[in-house]
């Protein structure tokens, strides 16, 4: 039963999402799990009452299903829904529910989860401090764009690599040189590559000099493969 919920999800069949939202309250718990992610799957722009619908099962018993909301909700890109995932995080008691709301509300850049996406800076999971700094890329939030700069000292890379991308979303000259500051000093590859990415996303001239550099010492080929085109973008050559 759990296999033909989670394969419903599959079909790309719109009529079913609201036929298995309906039913996943009298299903056993792994099977209504899968039937509620389906739900969120099978979802468009169409059901005015899916995101409510789906966000009643916030309130489920088992965590499974709890969970299972919180992706449901991304999946149907529910955003004035979503936004209950604010308060919900804040009390919920399972660390993989909190996770997928926090999952949920990142992904989905809700501006409302800025005070949520704060807090999760300073959590010891790696995974989650990334989609907290990935939240905070849209927040408008006068602060955000601080605590991004912060983010960019993370001890871990991945992370780091979140904050390179969130910032080169911003068009701010604050972002920008923050950027070309750590391209100067950056020896990962992955992190110079995210760099140069995000520069060249920006059309900022922070970079230039280290750019020039690393295609002078041509230490890399997926570097130099970055370079070209940035150099071309900021340089019209």
């Amino acid at each position: 039963a759990s296999n033909a919920a989670f394969a419903l999800g599959l079909t790309t069949e719109h009529s079913y999402a609201p036929k298995l939202i309906e039913v996943a309250d009298d299903l056993p718990t792994s099977v209504a799990a899968w039937a509620v992610r389906s739900g969120g799957r099978l979802a468009d722009s169409t059901m005015a009452d899916i995101g409510n619908d789906l966000a009643g099962y916030l309130l489920h018993p088992a965590p499974e299903v709890r969970e299972a909301a919180c992706y449901a909700l991304y999946y149907a890109k529910a955003k004035d829904a979503a936004t209950q995932l604010v308060s919900f995080v804040k009390t919920e008691p399972d660390t993989a529910v909190k996770a997928a709301g926090l999952f949920s509300l990142a992904r989905l850049k809700l501006d409302a989860g800025t005070p949520i996406f704060v807090d999760y800076l300073a959590d010891p999971d790696p995974y989650l401090r990334a989609l907290a700094v990935m939240g905070l890329a849209a927040s408008t939030s006068p602060d955000a764009e601080h605590y991004l700069e912060i983010a960019l000292n993370d001890g871990d890379m991945n992370v780091v690599a979140q904050a390179v991308s969130s910032l080169g979303s911003r068009t701010t000259p604050s972002a920008s040189q923050r950027l070309g500051q750590r391209l100067n000093r950056e020896t990962d590859e992955k992190l110079i590559l995210e760099l140069i990415t995000a520069l060249q996303k920006q059309k900022s001239d922070q970079g230039l000099m280290a750019a020039r550099a690393h295609l002078a010492a041509q230490s890399s080929p997926n570097i130099v493969a970055a370079v070209l085109p940035y150099l071309a973008t900021i340089e019209n050559d």
